[in-house]
């Protein structure tokens, strides 16, 4: 017994010190393994130690032998900014997926502390530079050498590693960077959300004047039919937004060069906020800057000279105040008030009255039986309607009109009247054109003015459905 119980303690302590044994494995020799593993990864990293949030400068270098080619970028009171060889607004989202593809960069070898002299890499007079500066002031600079390795590899020095390490081929690219590539593409600099005041003039006339009053767009002056304020928000959003493919000139001396001295089109937004008076000028003129159509020049008040960009924004900046009337108005009435419907299309007549709440037909066309759910469902259709603007040309079909609806209350009070004519495609430069067809139409809200209709928005109204076949009920909801 004393026997057995000396074997079972030896057989705990064993166990014990085969756990024990395990642990100190993991722990020490693999933890450690690992970490270790983990640090030389780390230190492997180009610019080591840094993360993109602490970086507050950068200068590339294109060409090490001229210095006045250098880019300076620096963030200043929170801002990016290139501050060399220009001035002017940083592009946050370029600098900072620069900064971080240069901190996800490895060193690919390295030559020791012993290698040979820097001429032999081309070190003594590199290719360009990399350097970023963190906010404890550390500066770390990566030189490149004119001297490639059989494979494409760059030599390179690191201010904070000793010797000569091998980079990527890619970091020709790194260091063959221009001013422009940092800078804001937006012909609006800042951010300014408060407009209240739109003027636009097309070759030096009043196109459009627009009030922003208790917080509703209005015209001036004021027109009968309501402005949509999403229409007019998103006039401003593409004003502002406007992107910049190139940067002409840093000067506005030669605005005639290029049509700007009296340009085509010159928006001007105005608003305020903290009590100060903020101003936004936008001048575009239809010359190209490279003679190619689909480009055009432009300055605003917040550039320093010309850029070019897409010719498109010219029609969307000459809009007139009929581009910003709300396109629901025109079909807006109470469909509950509904009591008497007239149709006269081109495949359709009927005269429907409502008693009762049910439906009823007076006359019309069809032999089949009236379906009350349908009739009911297109008067509510009308009053959703939205137009998908306001022509300025003049409709075709619509005197006399080829298709006619009309609602009316219980009095024969009209609430209503849908008129559409001929179907038609919008013209090839027109943004509209989009190879949907589209209907001319009018309405008696608005009988001055001819409304264009997507066709499948005439579809949506099921003419057709308003008849059951005979042998079916129809279910009362």
């Amino acid at each position: 017994m004393a026997s057995q119980k000396k074997k079972f303690n030896g057989l705990v302590i064993f166990s014990v010190l085969v756990v024990a044994l395990a642990a100190y494995v993991f722990f020490f020799e693999y933890k450690t393994g690992e970490n270790s593993e983990e640090q030389k990864q780390k230190d492997a990293k180009v610019f080591a130690g840094l993360e993109v949030s602490k970086i507050q400068g950068l200068i590339v270098s294109p060409n090490s032998m001229n210095p006045a080619m250098n880019i300076k970028v620096a963030k200043l009171d929170g801002v990016w900014r290139v501050t060399a060889p220009v001035n002017d607004v940083a592009d946050k989202d370029a600098v900072e997926t620069y900064i971080s593809t240069l901190l996800d960069e490895k060193t690919q070898d390295s030559l020791g502390k012993e290698a040979a002299d820097p001429k032999t890499y081309g070190l003594d007079q590199p290719k360009g530079s990399v350097a970023l500066t963190a906010d404890s002031g550390e500066d770390v600079e990566v030189k490149i050498g004119t001297v490639k390795a059989y494979d494409g590899t760059f030599y390179a020095n690191i201010t904070n590693k000793l010797g000569t390490y091998i980079l990527s081929p890619v970091w020709s690219a790194y260091i063959a960077k221009h001013p422009n590539d940092f800078r804001s593409k937006r012909v609006k600099r800042g951010v300014f959300e408060s407009w209240d005041r739109i003027v636009t003039k097309v070759s030096g006339k009043l196109r459009l004047e627009l009030n922003k009053v208790d917080d509703e767009w209005q015209s001036v002056p004021k027109s009968e039919i309501p402005l949509q304020t999403n229409l007019v928000e998103g006039f401003i959003f593409q004003l502002v937004n406007l992107e910049i493919l190139d940067f002409v000139s840093e000067m506005k001396t030669d605005l005639g060069k290029y049509g700007l001295s009296s340009p085509q089109i010159e928006n001007h937004l105005s608003g305020v906020k903290d009590s100060k008076p903020y101003d936004f000028k936008l001048l575009l003129s239809p010359k190209s800057p490279n003679g190619e159509k689909q480009y055009s020049a432009a300055t605003s008040s917040d550039l320093s000279g010309v850029v070019r960009v897409y010719s498109s924004i010219l029609n969307v900046a000459e809009r007139s105040r009929e581009d910003f009337y709300d396109r629901r108005y025109p079909f807006q009435f109470d469909p509950t008030q509904a009591a008497k419907v007239r149709i006269a299309t081109t495949d359709l007549k009927l005269f429907a009255q409502k008693k009762d709440g049910k439906w009823s037909k007076v006359e019309g066309s069809s032999e089949q039986p009236l379906s009350n759910l349908k009739l009911d469902e297109l008067v509510k259709a009308i009053s959703r309607i939205e137009a998908s603007g306001y022509l300025k040309e003049k409709g075709k079909g619509l005197t006399p009109s080829k298709n006619k609806i009309e609602v009316q209350n219980e009095k024969g009070e009209l609430l209503i009247s849908v008129v559409w004519g001929d179907e038609y495609l919008p013209k090839i430069d027109d943004p509209a054109n989009t190879g949907l067809k589209f209907y001319y139409a009018t309405t008696s809200k608005v009988p001055n003015y001819v409304l264009s209709l997507k066709q499948v928005q005439i579809e949506e109204l099921n003419l057709k459905s308003l008849f059951v076949a005979a042998a079916k009920k129809e279910k009362t909801p």
